[in-house]
């Protein structure tokens, strides 16, 4: 594994994790969110699907997090796609509450950030708590005070 990948895996230790995403799978993911999203799935939130198809647990910080099996994706979008909530931003996990943690698809966003945070309430692209450039650089922001 690569270093990035061997971090992913050292923070996402404590939780339950679903075993690794088939190519069957991932590519019905990527044909469902082909139609709805502009852009596809980067390729270090594939590569953390291939290592665990879902992972839900607390972090080592004491943070609580769900992140969503390929499968269940684009279901627990419906609201925000048909809502037109922030549109472009498939979300992919969440605290179990209100926070959520997603990806920017847009093709023409401003900006490298591609991962965010934001809340349930008021879901838009103006709200956002965080944004960062990579799955990695997510979780390192949820599991902070962390070494």
């Amino acid at each position: 594994m690569e270093p990035a990948q061997l971090e992913i895996a050292a923070i996402l230790a404590p939780l339950d994790r679903g075993a690794g995403a088939s190519d069957a799978q991932l590519a019905a993911l990527a044909a469902d969110l082909a139609g709805v999203f502009p852009a596809p799935l980067p390729d270090d939130y594939v590569a953390f699907l291939r290592y665990a198809n879902g992972a839900d647990g607390t972090l080592s910080n004491g943070v609580p997090i769900v992140l969503w099996e390929a499968e269940t994706i684009l279901e627990a979008n419906a609201d925000t796609v048909e809502g037109g909530w922030m549109p472009g931003c498939l979300l992919v996990g969440s605290d179990s509450g209100d926070f959520l943690y997603g990806i920017d698809l847009r093709t023409d966003a401003m900006h490298d950030a591609k991962y965010i945070e934001t809340e349930d309430v008021g879901i838009a692209w103006d709200y956002l708590l965080w944004s960062g450039p990579s799955f990695l650089a997510l979780l390192r922001y949820l599991n902070r005070g962390e070494s």
